[in-house]
């Protein structure tokens, strides 16, 4: 029976605790092993996972080519010069329930939440307004990324060579990103539409995480916990231009162009506190910063679709690409940490030591979307559409947010009118790759993977002025 080591070295514990940024990630280092994860990064930063708009994200995203209200404001600038008289255009996500499901442990941990997302507002000033036939002016406030999944706890227990073992977690993460924008679109000539706008992004994460390791043997005893709180949020311009093409009556092309996220400024609440103890003494670290350095940047963006109406359908395609982003520092902090040590004997040593940044990248992703819609009636008309909704993670044992590809699809009905509206659902699903986590302190390795679905009831409502 191997004798357990005494303590966590300082070289292992420090390095991991920017590591716990995202949730479920906790690092649980042994003396003489190599550093590791107990749980899978469950924060899902993927772009195109919430629908945005009243048809248009029931329609799969696919409104590139053929939007034309106040939703062009998210979709194509360009689309908003079509708008002959001012309007207003609210969508939500009525409910989204998402469950995260760990398994690879020795038992599978689950969690599931409702919540309520708004995800789109906007307005269009026609011609009415502003007394122009080729210029038209909007705004909007748009919620691409809200990750709200719920909390994930639970402990597992095993007897690793021949001792017992117990470790306790919490963890629960909120990610979302707001896009507050103005934009004008403008009739270049029968059929030729461009548009451009700016938006601010404000990034927001919040994190609470909890853990517990204990390791017994006959001989000896070891424990370890861990606690973070997290509260950061990050400022930036986004640039956007648009075109729109009609080239036939029935083939219409659309497509746009923003840039990647232009720094303005970001900060985070971090309070970090951790201990362990065994046969040779103790270790504590305790660490707080009211004003750590933040960031999380935005990709640049490029859009092309092409609509296609057959008579009774529109059938639109789109390929969204988004691009990749070179390594930098999400999280970094001068504020030294204060590392206590303990011996046998009893006595103290400190020392300030300043924690390693958490540095970041992302890599390129392509996202397709499909969307159709049908009429019924006058009045009513069906809608649907398919999409995909890869991960910008790169090696998803490095970065601290969970890389997984998403399938999703929509489905909704809509009336028309001066007041128009929207009621579908959508739904998205995936798995991520399979991670080694582990060590434990009882040196336990194990291979987990994270499934991730999503069911969202929409609802829209939007009015167009006399």
């Amino acid at each position: 029976m191997p004798t357990p080591a005494l303590l966590p070295s300082r070289a292992t514990l420090l390095p991991s605790l920017l590591a716990l940024l995202s949730a479920g990630v906790f690092a649980v280092p042994g003396a003489g092993q190599e550093q590791g994860r107990f749980l899978p990064a469950t924060i899902v930063p993927n772009y195109d996972r919430i629908r945005i708009g009243q048809v248009e994200g029931l329609e799969g995203g696919a409104f590139a080519a053929r939007t034309n209200d106040s939703g062009a404001n998210w979709y194509n600038p360009a689309g908003l010069a079509l708008a002959d008289r001012s309007g207003l255009n609210a969508s939500a996500t009525a409910y989204e329930y998402t469950t995260v499901n760990l398994g690879g442990l020795n038992r599978e941990f689950g969690s599931g939440r409702f919540s309520s997302l708004g995800t789109y507002f906007a307005g269009v000033l026609g011609g009415d307004v502003l007394g122009s036939s080729r210029l038209r002016l909007g705004f909007s406030i748009t919620r691409p990324v809200v990750w709200s999944p719920g909390a994930i706890s639970g402990e597992t227990v095993g007897s690793p060579e021949g001792g017992a073992e117990r470790v306790d977690f919490y963890s629960s993460a909120d990610m979302s990103t707001m896009l507050p924008a103005v934009n004008a679109g403008f009739r270049l000539a029968e059929g030729l539409r461009v548009g451009g706008g700016f938006a601010i992004g404000i990034t927001k994460i919040e994190t609470n995480q909890h853990l517990a390791n204990r390791f017994v043997t006959p001989t000896a005893a070891q424990r370890e916990s861990r606690s973070l709180n997290f509260d950061g949020q990050y400022f930036q311009m986004q640039f956007t231009a648009g075109v729109q093409w009609d080239l036939s009556e029935r083939i219409r092309l659309g497509g746009t162009l923003s840039t990647p996220g232009i720094g303005i400024g970001g900060s985070a609440l971090m309070i970090s506190q951790a201990s362990a103890g065994g046969p040779s003494g103790t270790q504590e670290f305790v660490f707080r910063d009211d004003e750590a350095s933040f960031a999380y940047e935005l990709p640049s963006r490029a859009v092309a679709g092409v609509a296609v109406n057959l008579g009774r359908f529109e059938v639109e395609a789109d390929v969204r690409y988004y691009g990749s982003r070179e390594a930098y520092e999400l999280l970094s902090s001068d504020v030294p940490s204060t590392f206590l040590t303990t011996d046998a004997s009893g006595t103290p040593e400190v020392e300030q030591i300043l924690l390693q940044p958490a540095v970041e990248e992302a890599d390129a992703v392509t996202n397709l979307a499909l969307g159709v819609n049908y009429p019924l009636s006058d009045s009513w008309r069906l809608h649907g559409g398919v999409f995909t909704d890869g991960s910008p993670v790169g090696d998803s044992q490095d970065s601290v947010f969970g890389k997984v590809d998403l399938t999703g699809f929509s489905f909704a009905i809509s009336f028309g009118g001066r007041l128009s509206g929207t009621v579908g659902v959508s739904s998205s699903w995936g798995t991520t790759e399979e991670g080694t986590v582990g060590p434990t302190l009882g040196g336990v390795e194990r291979q987990t993977t994270v499934d991730i679905r999503s069911v969202n009831l929409h609802y829209a409502l939007s009015y167009t002025f006399n």
